[in-house]
């Protein structure tokens, strides 16, 4: 019964709320997971049998608990895009010596027409699972009076396929050196 109950309000709060984004299964099984959490160390702290007088150990347990978890959310929120940023781990060497492999680059969903020769930017292709990062070096338009960007990494000789404006998924606001090691290490244990 309780755990009818618990699926119960996820799914009244799903269906009247509809404005929220269709969140991926990983989003899912994290606030499936969270809420519960949170919920637990709430009502131990309502339920305590024993009188808490002067004991401020049980609040702020309550407290770091709901931190941590908070942080945790906006953690997955960050990493999966949630927010008009999000991080990317360079494993490649085509950007040297600008961005280096195991670098972490911040990528800013952006408007593609205001995109500029030299600007560093992430774009998805057919042929790729794994989006590109590297800078244009030219913007064309066509014909049809359509806007298309050739790129090149900076350790590249050869510029990539043109780049249309729906392909681009934003621009490097900034990078953070040798953060991404550790993911590409835990990638590398795993494959």
């Amino acid at each position: 019964m309780p755990a009818l109950a618990y699926r119960g309000i996820i799914q009244t709060f799903v269906w009247f709320s509809p404005v929220l984004p269709d969140l991926n299964w990983a989003m899912k099984a994290f606030s499936g997971t969270v809420v519960p959490i949170i919920g637990i160390a709430a009502g131990q702290h309502i339920l305590r049998l024993t009188p808490a007088r002067g004991n401020k150990g049980s609040s702020e347990n309550l407290l770091a608990t709901t931190i941590i978890c908070i942080i945790c959310v906006l953690s997955i929120w960050f990493a999966v895009g949630a927010f008009p940023v999000r991080p990317t781990i360079i494993i490649s060497g085509s950007m040297r010596p600008t961005i280096e492999v195991g670098d972490m680059a911040i990528v800013g969903k952006i408007n593609p027409q205001i995109l500029k020769v030299g600007d560093i930017i992430q774009f998805k292709t057919e042929n790729r699972s794994i989006p590109t990062l590297h800078r244009i070096i030219e913007i064309q338009k066509e014909e049809d009076k359509k806007t298309i960007y050739i790129t090149r990494g900076d350790a590249n000789d050869v510029p990539d396929d043109p780049v249309q404006p729906q392909q681009v998924v934003g621009r490097v606001i900034f990078t953070v050196p040798k953060v991404g090691w550790a993911t590409i290490t835990i990638r590398e244990i795993f494959s």
